[in-house]
């Protein structure tokens, strides 16, 4: 089931709810530079660490292409990841 960035964070969180896993395929270069498309992808993130490290359920995430340079954006902006 595909999840819209466009999606508001509550309604992200609703959907993720409902699934076992997500896949992020990051094709475009252009995702990057999209504010919204950050923000749904940092609501994901945030999801995915909650689930698994607080509360201690599984919770996959796979991420393919250029998703990975929002996963480092992220991390980068984060005072915890030397």
């Amino acid at each position: 089931m595909p999840i819209s960035y466009l999606d508001d964070e509550q309604e992200i969180l609703d959907f993720l709810k409902e699934v076992n896993g997500i896949y992020i395929c990051g094709d475009s270069h252009k995702a990057i530079a999209n504010d919204k498309y950050q923000e749904s992808f940092d609501t994901i993130i945030d999801f995915v660490v909650k689930s698994n490290k607080e509360a201690k359920e599984y919770f996959p995430i796979f991420m393919m292409g250029k998703s990975s340079q929002s996963l480092v954006r992220k991390l980068g902006l984060s005072h915890s990841v030397l």
